[in-house]
């Protein structure tokens, strides 16, 4: 897991972020449930995410980089990118200091 974080040239925080591997995940938004339960293996704690928190979790599970994520998660959620970026890139970190995701770059 990398959790260091690199800047683009403006300063914003740049790379790619993914899936870590051996996490295990269930989103429940077919169920009618807005969660999604996540776990690194063997031994991570479950995480129950909700709302915006599965959201971000799920776009960036999907892969790309932290600008791409920040825009999918901006366009699904209906929110302006400069007005959520700084939250979204917080929450990636945080999910990757969890083992959930990993940001390279």
């Amino acid at each position: 897991m990398n959790g260091a974080a690199s800047s683009s040239g403006d300063g914003r925080p740049s790379g790619s972020v993914s899936l870590a591997d051996r996490v295990a995940w269930l989103d429940l938004a077919d169920r009618g449930q807005d969660a999604v339960f996540a776990s690194a293996l063997p031994d991570g704690p479950p995480v129950v995410l909700h709302a915006t928190a599965a959201l971000i979790f799920l776009v960036a599970a999907s892969g790309g980089t932290l600008d791409e994520v920040v825009a999918g998660v901006a366009e699904q959620s209906g929110q302006p990118v400069d007005d959520i970026r700084d939250d979204v890139v917080g929450f990636v970190d945080e999910l990757v200091t969890r083992g959930l995701l990993t940001r390279t770059g």
